[in-house]
């Protein structure tokens, strides 16, 4: 069998072994990804292709992927219902301004610069540490940050207005099929449907 084929079976398979172990281990949003996660992930990718290339014995490889796959995933459980665990494994809040007052120690403490910090206030469009009441580091490295009073853009209740509740938009039709599900839930049906196309003059494909 040609070398060439045998490491397509082998990318083939570790694809999808990676896709699953990847599965396994849990979906996470990669803005919130921590450092312990991003090692994670690049180990898995880099034994994934070891095995493809045939760098490592395959058996060797499938171990450390199960170890790279099942620690972690336990960990996470753990994490959950831990905090300890989740403060060893993602990290703690570091309180960067409270009441308005820039703690140097906490920055140095963060490895954070007075740039870096104003760099990040700018993304949540705050151009002056003044403007801050309360601004924490979070594990995932992102800054959240509560405004002064004065600061905070005008809301309907500071105002004295009453607003009625926002209804959840359902979506009835995707793709030209339509979907009964969200009708049902809505206490509509098929015929309100067509009779509200026909209304708008659009055809149901």
């Amino acid at each position: 069998m040609p070398e060439w084929f045998n490491v397509l079976l082998l990318s083939a398979g570790a694809f999808g072994l990676a896709l699953l172990l990847v599965r396994f281990i849990g979906k996470r949003l990669t803005s919130r990804l921590t450092f312990f996660d991003l090692v994670t992930g690049i180990v898995i990718g880099v034994l994934v292709a070891a095995i493809s290339l045939r760098l490592v014995n395959p058996v060797n490889g499938l171990l450390a992927l199960a170890v790279w796959t099942a620690f972690p995933a336990l960990i996470y459980v753990l994490s959950i219902k831990y905090k300890a665990v989740r403060d060893i494994v993602q990290g703690k809040e570091t309180v960067l301004i409270n009441h308005g007052k820039v703690l140097e120690d906490k920055l140095l403490e963060a490895r954070l610069t007075p740039e870096d910090l104003l760099s990040q206030l700018r993304r949540k469009n705050v151009f002056n540490f003044a403007d801050v009441e309360f601004a924490v580091l979070e594990p995932t490295g992102e800054v959240s940050t509560l405004l002064k009073k004065d600061r905070q853009p005008a809301t309907a209740k500071a105002l004295g207005l009453k607003v009625g509740p926002d209804s959840v938009p359902q979506t009835v039709m995707l793709d030209g099929m339509i979907m009964d599900e969200p009708l049902t839930a809505m206490g509509l049906n098929r015929n309100w449907l067509h009779t509200e196309l026909e209304k708008a003059g659009v055809a149901p494909e």
